[in-house]
């Protein structure tokens, strides 16, 4: 699944619109958020923005099934 349709998903799943992330993005426009989500650009930085606003989790599981998150908090660009 494209990471497009997973925030979609997300989205119904929370009960928010594609526009409850214009803001969160820091995005100027819906119509620059639509092209996000039409040509499926997603950078790290984006998908913590929108765990945080849609009160999720990013995480990544291990083979032992351990899971580790990344926090919003922790996350700083480089």
């Amino acid at each position: 699944m494209k990471i497009s349709d997973t925030i979609r998903v997300l989205l119904i799943k929370c009960g928010k619109k594609q526009l409850d992330l214009v803001k969160p993005l820091g995005m100027k426009s819906a119509a620059s958020l639509n092209n996000k989500f039409s040509y499926d650009r997603w950078a790290a930085k984006d998908l913590v923005r929108v765990a945080d606003a849609l009160e999720c989790r990013i995480g990544f599981r291990m083979k032992d099934g351990e899971w580790l998150f990344l926090e919003g908090s922790e996350y700083t660009e480089q």
